[in-house]
């Protein structure tokens, strides 16, 4: 959908198709209390979901898709897709073997307390997610006709446009990590800080997705070889630094695993792309954005010992983490205006559209 220009089908297609799954499946328990038949249901939701998706390339703009179908084709896409699924299936592994670890190694308690601080913010997955996802058909167009340069300096746009709203929540998650967890698990839970400081350590690479490259270059065995290297490296760490850092072993082997693994892709990156490696991010960017970030939650740190509710010194301190950061960026020249106007162009033309409705009459 994306790829025909159809981002407001692409957004609606995907809820219309969750929501009503999700509904079912839990009226479905609600009435029959079985686990079997609410799954029986998912199962069958799904094959609707996929023969809608069918139905809707033979019928709407994708008729030359279907009229070209090749009997090849599906042994082609299950090369392509079959190494995607496996890096996915590997990936959920390691990511929750530290949880593994923890719940072999401790009481029920303490798996609490650090489940409770082993996650990260989902606004940081989504907006790349978001972003990148966009962007791939572009950078699969670029890679297909060998322009490789133009698919790394597309990808370090995004990279930095990304950076400019992530770097500074990163860092103001980090230091506001205390009233974070007790506004959404109570003062219970407390303990839980350390942990999730621990994984927060890791926001600042979230700011792309890496795999993306990979995709757009049609070399999706890099990305089962990553998600493989960094299971091994999380079963191994996770052993390794129980004995150093106790409880928070398994959350530092983890971290370590993270920046390996991003320190790989990159070297992977810059080998397919034959751009090299100090190219490939802009780093220079980055680093500057991490700078202003820091000085702008630094700003809001008195905030921290101000007496009254977490949530009020959660919405302060983010009100003057992003004042602060804008002023410095923009004086800094870190944030250009054409930044600006990029990040609020969605909202202008949608005021723009109700304007013009609004003095033209239906």
């Amino acid at each position: 959908m994306l790829t025909k220009k159809l981002p407001l089908l692409s957004g609606v297609y995907q809820p219309a198709m969750e929501l009503p799954g999700v509904a079912a499946a839990l009226v479905t328990y609600y009435f029959t209390e079985s686990l079997e038949i609410m799954f029986l249901v998912i199962a069958g939701l799904r094959a609707l979901h996929c023969l809608a998706g069918v139905l809707l390339m033979v019928r709407l703009p994708f008729k030359e898709v279907a009229a070209a179908f090749d009997r090849h084709l599906p042994w082609e896409i299950l090369k392509y897709a079959l190494p995607l699924g496996a890096a996915i299936m590997v990936s959920m592994t390691s990511r929750t073997f530290d949880r593994l670890i923890i719940s072999s190694y401790y009481t029920p308690a303490d798996f609490a307390v650090y489940r409770n601080g082993a996650f990260e913010l989902p606004i940081f997955m989504l907006l790349t997610a978001s972003g990148f996802t966009v962007l791939l058909p572009e950078m699969s167009r670029l890679a297909h006709a060998g322009r490789n340069k133009d698919v790394i300096r597309l990808w370090s746009e995004g990279v930095r446009r990304c950076a400019i709203f992530l770097t500074p929540l990163a860092v103001f998650t980090f230091i506001f990590a205390d009233d974070l967890i007790v506004f959404l698990f109570s003062e219970k839970y407390r303990l839980s800080v350390p942990v999730f400081r621990i994984y927060t350590a890791g926001l600042l690479i979230r700011i792309t997705m890496y795999d993306n490259v990979f995709v757009a270059f049609g070399r999706p065995k890099y990305i089962l070889f990553l998600s493989i290297i960094s299971l091994c490296l999380t079963v191994v760490g996770c052993f390794a630094c129980i004995p150093i850092f106790k409880f928070y072993g398994p959350a530092v082997a983890c971290l370590i695993t993270r920046y390996v693994r991003i320190a790989l892709s990159l070297v992977l990156v810059s080998r397919v792309s034959g751009v090299p490696f100090r190219q490939a991010v802009p780093w220079g960017a980055v680093g500057r954005l991490v700078i202003c970030s820091v000085v702008a939650c630094a700003a809001a740190c008195p905030l921290m010992w101000v007496e009254t509710w977490p949530l009020v010194r959660l919405i302060l301190g983010l009100a003057v983490t992003a004042t602060v950061f804008a002023v410095v960026a923009f004086l800094s020249r870190t944030v250009t205006r054409r930044d600006a106007e990029f990040a609020i162009q969605p909202v202008l033309s949608r005021w723009r559209a109700w304007r013009a409705r609004r003095t033209n009459g239906p």
